[in-house]
């Protein structure tokens, strides 16, 4: 099946690796509004802008396609644009991820290297699972939340949809985390957290001033 990969940032880098290596789908290319530096080493040719997604699709034999960026409400919102269009949203998992036979993971998901997912835990549509993270037994991860490298969710956790799990973060045991939650770098979340907060590093939990 031909993709496309939205995006021209690292993270696309990323992701063109993770769908090459795994040899399920060809990336055809970059769709983008942004511009490449010329310094930058872009994964594959940048094929079109947004708006021009309908003449891609023609021009490529595109079938599917992945949000390859960091920012939750950006991969919600072109994801949309692809289902508008007809594409299917496709998943991609890193030949050494680990994941159990009993997990499900959603459309548009991609999980990098050494992230380790264990079983009873359903992972939602467009999410990312970075490198070298660990979800373990029994969570529930809504849809776009990024788990960023190193990360560390023990089991029968739940994070709600475009929640960001921070480099370094650990989440302990049955806690329940709400939807747009921030968890920065390094933070250990030892308490539910609602909808729309942030989590400092220091455990301090504050209202995200804006979304």
């Amino acid at each position: 099946m031909n993709i496309v990969l939205f995006g021209v940032g690292g993270h696309a880098r990323v992701v063109a690796e993770v769908v090459n290596l795994e040899g399920k789908y060809n990336v055809v290319g970059l769709v983008s509004d942004r511009s490449v530096s010329s310094s930058f080493l872009a994964p594959s040719e940048v094929v079109g802008t947004n708006s021009e997604l309908a003449n891609i699709i023609v021009r490529f034999e595109v079938q599917g396609a992945i949000v390859a960026l960091g920012e939750a409400r950006a991969r919600e919102r072109l994801g949309l644009l692809a289902g508008e269009h007809d594409l299917m949203l496709v998943k991609s998992i890193h030949p050494k991820a680990i994941i159990s036979s009993e997990t499900t993971i959603g459309e548009g998901s991609v999980v990098t290297a050494g992230a380790v997912v264990n079983s009873g835990t359903s992972i939602g549509a467009g999410c990312i699972i970075n490198t070298l993270s660990s979800v373990d037994h029994d969570c529930k991860l809504g849809d776009f939340v990024h788990v960023c490298p190193g990360a560390v969710i023990t089991g029968t956790v739940t994070i709600g949809n475009r929640t960001w799990v921070g480099a370094g973060a650990v989440i302990v045991d049955h806690i329940d985390i709400g939807r747009d939650v921030f968890i920065e770098a390094g933070a250990r979340v030892i308490e539910d957290i609602p909808d729309s907060h942030r989590v400092l590093r220091d455990g301090l939990v504050r209202r995200r001033s804006s979304l």
